[in-house]
């Protein structure tokens, strides 16, 4: 599978993967990042919660890895100003760097106040 020329820009910020998902939103992510050339290993793209424990992923940390991963490589794909990640309430999605510290809506970011 080959990498999609996909810039993730300020146009495409929103939660993606709402954090009812429990555990399973890091099949969603790699998911995601699969659809844009992502793969965990060549023989296994995507790891899933059903896997840990089945001979597909050694233990639970191989799911975390790949999820960990995979949204590393969705960043890759991002511009400076925005990134994939969890926010406080667990959602999951393209959320606004703001230029003080780095963090997902800072009060004092003007733009992150205006969402």
């Amino acid at each position: 599978m080959t990498t999609t020329e996909t810039r993730f820009t300020m146009f495409d910020i929103g939660c993606y993967f709402d954090g009812t998902r429990g555990v399973y939103i890091g099949e969603a992510i790699q998911a995601m990042a699969h659809s844009h050339g992502w793969e965990y290993l060549p023989h296994i793209p995507v790891i899933y919660v059903a896997d840990v424990g089945e001979g597909h992923a050694n233990d639970s940390l191989s799911y975390h890895e790949a999820t960990t991963e995979a949204e590393d490589f969705l960043n890759t794909l991002t511009d400076d100003d925005v990134a994939f990640g969890s926010s406080e309430q667990g959602d999951w999605g393209l959320w606004h760097l703001c230029d003080d510290d780095q963090e997902f809506f800072p009060a004092q970011c003007e733009f992150c106040a205006s969402l």
